[in-house]
Protein backbone atom coordinates (compact mmCIF):
# COMPACT_ATOMS: atom_id res chain seq x y z
CA UNK A 1 0.00 0.00 0.00
CA UNK A 2 0.98 3.72 -1.16
CA UNK A 3 0.32 6.21 1.50
CA UNK A 4 0.92 9.92 0.12
CA UNK A 5 2.12 12.56 2.48
CA UNK A 6 0.00 15.59 2.72
CA UNK A 7 1.79 19.00 2.65
CA UNK A 8 1.77 19.34 6.39
CA UNK A 9 3.50 15.48 6.85
CA UNK A 10 6.14 16.65 3.75
CA UNK A 11 7.05 19.62 6.16
CA UNK A 12 7.50 17.72 9.23
CA UNK A 13 9.44 14.88 7.18
CA UNK A 14 11.67 17.59 5.57
CA UNK A 15 12.56 20.04 8.60
CA UNK A 16 13.51 16.56 10.70
CA UNK A 17 15.56 15.00 7.90
CA UNK A 18 17.36 18.70 7.69
CA UNK A 19 18.25 18.49 11.47
CA UNK A 20 18.88 14.43 11.68
CA UNK A 21 21.42 14.98 8.61
CA UNK A 22 23.02 18.17 10.11
CA UNK A 23 22.92 16.72 13.96
CA UNK A 24 23.02 12.58 13.40
CA UNK A 25 26.65 12.30 11.40
CA UNK A 26 28.45 9.67 11.29
CA UNK A 27 31.02 11.40 13.40
CA UNK A 28 28.58 12.57 16.27
CA UNK A 29 27.45 8.80 16.64
CA UNK A 30 30.98 7.36 16.97
CA UNK A 31 31.10 9.78 19.28
CA UNK A 32 28.08 9.23 21.80
CA UNK A 33 28.66 5.42 21.16
CA UNK A 34 32.36 5.75 22.79
CA UNK A 35 30.82 7.85 25.87
CA UNK A 36 32.77 10.69 24.50
CA UNK A 37 29.82 13.78 25.05
CA UNK A 38 29.10 11.83 28.55
CA UNK A 39 26.81 8.83 29.20
CA UNK A 40 27.35 6.29 26.29
CA UNK A 41 24.76 6.04 23.78
CA UNK A 42 24.09 9.27 24.11
CA UNK A 43 24.41 12.82 22.32
CA UNK A 44 23.07 15.49 24.71
CA UNK A 45 23.24 17.87 21.86
CA UNK A 46 20.80 16.23 19.36
CA UNK A 47 18.80 15.68 22.48
CA UNK A 48 18.77 19.70 23.11
CA UNK A 49 18.28 20.07 18.67
CA UNK A 50 15.41 17.65 19.07
CA UNK A 51 13.62 19.12 21.83
CA UNK A 52 14.38 22.94 20.28
CA UNK A 53 12.18 21.71 17.94
CA UNK A 54 9.40 19.65 19.55
CA UNK A 55 10.05 16.12 18.95
CA UNK A 56 10.31 14.36 22.52
CA UNK A 57 6.94 16.11 23.21
CA UNK A 58 5.11 16.15 20.06
CA UNK A 59 2.05 14.30 20.42
CA UNK A 60 1.40 15.31 23.55
CA UNK A 61 1.76 19.36 21.58
CA UNK A 62 -1.28 17.84 19.35
CA UNK A 63 0.94 16.09 16.28
CA UNK A 64 -0.09 13.19 14.75
CA UNK A 65 0.59 9.57 15.07
CA UNK A 66 1.68 10.02 11.82
CA UNK A 67 4.18 12.64 12.38
CA UNK A 68 6.05 10.87 14.94
CA UNK A 69 6.07 7.99 12.64
CA UNK A 70 7.99 10.36 10.34
CA UNK A 71 10.19 11.20 12.81
CA UNK A 72 10.93 7.62 14.71
CA UNK A 73 11.56 6.44 10.96
CA UNK A 74 14.36 9.49 10.43
CA UNK A 75 15.48 8.78 13.80
CA UNK A 76 16.45 5.62 13.08
CA UNK A 77 17.80 5.46 9.33
CA UNK A 78 20.21 8.41 10.86
CA UNK A 79 20.69 6.21 13.50
CA UNK A 80 20.14 9.23 16.20
CA UNK A 81 21.85 8.31 19.55
CA UNK A 82 19.08 9.27 22.08
CA UNK A 83 16.06 7.98 23.49
CA UNK A 84 13.66 9.68 21.32
CA UNK A 85 10.74 7.16 20.12
CA UNK A 86 10.43 5.94 23.95
CA UNK A 87 10.56 9.84 25.51
CA UNK A 88 7.57 10.83 22.59
CA UNK A 89 5.72 7.79 24.06
CA UNK A 90 6.20 8.38 27.96
CA UNK A 91 5.84 12.40 26.96
CA UNK A 92 2.29 11.53 25.45
CA UNK A 93 1.16 9.93 28.71
CA UNK A 94 2.04 12.49 30.82
CA UNK A 95 0.28 15.16 28.79
CA UNK A 96 -2.95 13.05 29.38
CA UNK A 97 -2.71 12.46 33.33
CA UNK A 98 -3.40 16.40 34.49
CA UNK A 99 -1.69 16.30 37.83
CA UNK A 100 1.32 19.04 38.88
CA UNK A 101 4.36 16.63 38.70
CA UNK A 102 2.86 15.16 35.84
CA UNK A 103 2.97 18.68 34.25
CA UNK A 104 6.12 20.00 35.14
CA UNK A 105 7.71 16.46 33.77
CA UNK A 106 6.34 17.57 30.50
CA UNK A 107 7.87 21.39 30.80
CA UNK A 108 11.12 19.86 31.68
CA UNK A 109 11.12 17.34 28.89
CA UNK A 110 9.40 19.77 26.38
CA UNK A 111 12.64 22.35 27.28
CA UNK A 112 15.15 19.41 27.31
CA UNK A 113 15.68 19.56 30.32
CA UNK A 114 14.75 15.91 31.29
CA UNK A 115 14.18 12.95 29.21
CA UNK A 116 11.42 10.32 30.74
CA UNK A 117 10.66 6.95 28.79
CA UNK A 118 8.25 4.11 29.67
CA UNK A 119 8.92 0.39 31.06
CA UNK A 120 7.84 -1.92 29.11
CA UNK A 121 8.05 -4.43 31.44
CA UNK A 122 5.76 -4.59 34.73
CA UNK A 123 7.27 -3.62 38.01
CA UNK A 124 9.33 -6.28 39.73
CA UNK A 125 11.11 -6.46 42.12
CA UNK A 126 13.89 -7.09 40.01
CA UNK A 127 15.63 -4.18 38.60
CA UNK A 128 14.12 -3.87 34.80
CA UNK A 129 15.67 -2.90 31.39
CA UNK A 130 14.41 0.29 30.20
CA UNK A 131 15.34 1.35 26.69
CA UNK A 132 17.03 4.89 27.14
CA UNK A 133 17.07 4.02 31.16
CA UNK A 134 20.89 5.01 31.20
CA UNK A 135 20.16 9.16 30.37
CA UNK A 136 16.57 9.23 32.07
CA UNK A 137 15.33 10.90 34.86
CA UNK A 138 12.41 9.52 35.25
CA UNK A 139 10.33 6.08 34.06
CA UNK A 140 6.58 5.76 34.09
CA UNK A 141 5.97 1.93 34.95
CA UNK A 142 3.07 0.02 35.40
CA UNK A 143 2.88 -2.48 38.65
CA UNK A 144 -0.98 -4.14 38.32
CA UNK A 145 -3.53 -1.25 37.21
CA UNK A 146 -1.32 1.50 38.05
CA UNK A 147 0.90 3.70 36.57
CA UNK A 148 3.84 5.19 38.84
CA UNK A 149 6.52 7.67 37.90
CA UNK A 150 9.74 6.35 38.86
CA UNK A 151 13.21 8.90 39.59
CA UNK A 152 16.72 7.68 40.95
CA UNK A 153 16.30 4.44 40.59
CA UNK A 154 18.66 3.46 37.87
CA UNK A 155 21.08 1.22 39.04
CA UNK A 156 23.59 0.28 36.26
CA UNK A 157 23.50 0.19 32.16
CA UNK A 158 24.91 -3.30 30.32
CA UNK A 159 27.25 -3.46 28.06
CA UNK A 160 25.78 -4.02 24.67
CA UNK A 161 27.22 -4.44 20.80
CA UNK A 162 25.93 -0.41 19.96
CA UNK A 163 26.56 1.04 23.28
CA UNK A 164 22.97 1.64 23.56
CA UNK A 165 21.97 3.89 26.54
CA UNK A 166 19.75 0.40 28.14
CA UNK A 167 19.80 1.00 32.15
CA UNK A 168 18.43 -1.37 35.27
CA UNK A 169 15.48 0.90 37.02
CA UNK A 170 13.99 -0.45 40.12
CA UNK A 171 10.57 -0.11 39.36
CA UNK A 172 8.78 -1.41 42.45
CA UNK A 173 9.40 1.65 45.50
CA UNK A 174 12.49 0.03 47.16
CA UNK A 175 14.56 2.74 45.47
CA UNK A 176 14.27 6.17 44.48
CA UNK A 177 11.07 8.05 44.50
CA UNK A 178 7.53 6.46 42.93
CA UNK A 179 4.60 8.56 42.37
CA UNK A 180 1.11 6.95 41.50
CA UNK A 181 -0.21 8.81 38.60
Amino acid sequence: MRVDLNDECKLVEESFARLFQAESTPDRLRAAEAGATGISGHDAALWSALAAAGAPTMRSDGMSLLDAVIVAELAGRHLASVPLVETIAAARILGEIDQPETRSWLERTRAGDAVVCAALAPATAEPALVAGGAVADAVIARDGDTLYLVTDACVGSPPNMGNTAYGYWTLDGSLGTRMAL
